[in-house]
Order: structure tokens, then C-alpha cells, then sequence
């Protein structure tokens, strides 16, 4: 599965979004298998609403999976991320009629996975490897 995750860019005067991957945002996998740190889960619970079927609240805001086209043949899962009216975005694909649409999932599991995907690079790109503490040698205070 690709993710899509948008990124401001500047140009003169003006803002625009544009896709990017995590790597553009800074993400490292510094973090190695094993250490003893990872990302938490999200922690879901139902919402609510018209077409969201759960939420997660994270990073000011939540991550929303939403159900579209209920109860039809081409019903759908997608997830976005809405921070706190700082933004809203659905992780995206290419339409095949052109431009990007939000990525259609086939299961809601599937939708929470990719928003749980998109979380971690989020935090990761937030982090920086730190240099290994000096240690200062001693001989034994011999001088």
C-alpha cells in the first residue's frame, strides 16, 4: 500500500499542498526493532456520525475513518486527519479521471491501519537520533 501525505510549499506569495511521502517529512527509521521504543497505537473509539464510523484522537486533533457509499456495491473506507482546524486531510491516490481523490480502503480495519501508518511517520519525523553520551576517562584520579 502507498501512502499519500501532502506538504506545504511556498511559492512567491502563495501556499499549496502537494504530495509527498515520510521521508519528505523528515522520517528516519532510527528507531531500531528491538529497543524498546515504538509509536503507540492509536486508541479508537466508535463515533457518532453520518459516515465516521471511529475516531482517535492524536497530535491536537483526531484521525477519522470514515464509510462511503454505505450499504451500495461500491461502498468504501477512507481516513483522514483533522488537526484541530489547522487542517484536514484524507490520505490520498490518484483519480482515475485525473487529480488525487481520498484512498479507498476495503475494510475499516484497513483504513485504521494506513491512518496508523500515516501517525507514525507524523511522530518519527518529529524525532532526531541523539549523539551516544561522552563518557569522560578517568584513571582512577591518578591525575
Amino acid at each position: 500500500m502507498t501512502l499519500v501525505y501532502l506538504c506545504e510549499t511556498h511559492s512567491g506569495m502563495s501556499t499549496r499542498w502537494e504530495p509527498c511521502g515520510p521521508e519528505d517529512m523528515g522520517a528516519t527509521a532510527f528507531v531500531e526493532e528491538g529497543s524498546g521504543v515504538r509509536v503507540k497505537p492509536l486508541e479508537w473509539v466508535p463515533a457518532p456520525s453520518i459516515c465516521t464510523r471511529e475516531k482517535a484522537a492524536a497530535l491536537g486533533g483526531h484521525y477519522s475513518a470514515v464509510e462511503f457509499d454505505a450499504g451500495t456495491e461500491n461502498a468504501h473506507f477512507a481516513a483522514n486527519i483533522d488537526l484541530g482546524g489547522l487542517a484536514f486531510v484524507f490520505i490520498l491516490e490518484p483519480d482515475p479521471l485525473g487529480g488525487r481523490r481520498p484512498k479507498q480502503f476495503p475494510t475499516l480495519d484497513a483504513a485504521k491501519a494506513a491512518a496508523q501508518a500515516d501517525y507514525e511517520a507524523r511522530i518519527l519525523a518529529a524525532l532526531e537520533p541523539t549523539p551516544p553520551a561522552v563518557q569522560e576517562q578517568t584513571d582512577g584520579g591518578r591525575g
